[in-house]
């Protein structure tokens, strides 16, 4: 995914909340997003992952609050993002109501913010906001599909997946996650039957990724794409993918144990500050590992 920078984003939502009148009802999102071009990335996955999510226009509005009280509460929000501080971001995230009418790119980060701090569910929540305020979205939003994952909703998370290859139709993660998905409602030898084929995703190890849960190759295929040297655990984006699909491949299997393992090692090489991507293998670790 493309570099995006949220904090501003918000910072620049927020000002202009407190440049309206109070009374003053913003404009509704109703234009069609334009397809000849992504729109502003609202994820951060640099070189082995760049799916193109993309995220629309904002409606500047405010129905349960003043206008300055909202955008004081972005503002906070974007400071403790900006901060990586994302139990302080989820405690002012936690007083908005859904139910206003929330700038949409606000719903991501907040779907982001829940996800990091290990609630998937209300992540859900936050996603099914954005396809409520604009439905034409909801083929974009893989972030939802893993999320539904995590709050063990796996049937919905197989359904947004295959709407999202429907956007995306050469992405092994959204192959991987969908197979996963899929032995979770049945078996792993069943959910390989109707795994998605993936031809042309050339990310480095996403090739060898896919073998692995396609029942062709094995974690040290991928370990092996990705030139593993155990002695050195600097942040690496290649060997973070790696671990992370390792951890899940293991999970897919039944093996606890290495799950956790590969998603330990996963965060030693994670080199991803914000982004859905960058908090997968820590909140794997918070819903999983028992103390």
């Amino acid at each position: 995914m493309r570099l995006f920078h949220w904090p501003l984003m918000l910072l620049a939502v927020a000002w202009l909340l407190l440049g309206c009148q109070r009374e003053q009802t913003a404009t509704s999102e109703q234009s069609d997003l334009p397809r000849s071009k992504p729109l502003p990335t609202v994820d951060s996955k640099p070189t082995v992952d760049s799916k193109p999510s993309t995220a629309p226009k904002p409606t500047i509005d405010s129905k349960s609050q003043p206008v300055e009280d909202a955008a004081s509460l972005y503002q906070s929000i974007a400071k403790a993002y900006a901060d990586n501080d994302f139990e302080k971001a989820a405690s002012f995230a936690a007083k908005i109501d859904l139910d206003a009418s929330v700038p949409t790119e606000l719903l991501y980060y907040i779907g982001e913010i829940q996800f990091a701090t290990g609630k998937p569910k209300q992540a859900v929540a936050a996603y099914d906001r954005i396809i409520e305020i604009r439905p034409d979205l909801k083929p974009q939003l893989w972030q939802r599909g893993l999320a539904l994952y995590y709050a063990d909703e796996f049937q919905g998370g197989i359904e947004q997946l295959e709407s999202h290859q429907n956007f995306n139709t050469q992405d092994v993660e959204n192959s991987v996650w969908h197979l996963a998905m899929k032995a979770k409602v049945g078996s792993v030898e069943q959910a390989r039957k109707t795994m998605i084929p993936i031809t042309r995703d050339g990310r480095v190890p996403m090739k060898q990724i896919f073998d692995m849960f396609a029942g062709e190759g094995s974690p040290a295929s991928v370990l092996e794409a990705c030139a593993y040297d155990e002695s050195d655990i600097r942040p690496n984006s290649a060997m973070y993918h790696g671990w992370l699909y390792i951890g899940l491949y293991h999970e897919m299997l039944g093996d606890e144990a290495a799950s956790i393992e590969a998603m330990e090692k996963a965060v030693a090489y994670n080199p991803l500050r914000n982004g859905l991507m960058a908090h997968i293998a820590k909140t794997h670790l918070l819903l999983r590992k028992k103390d």
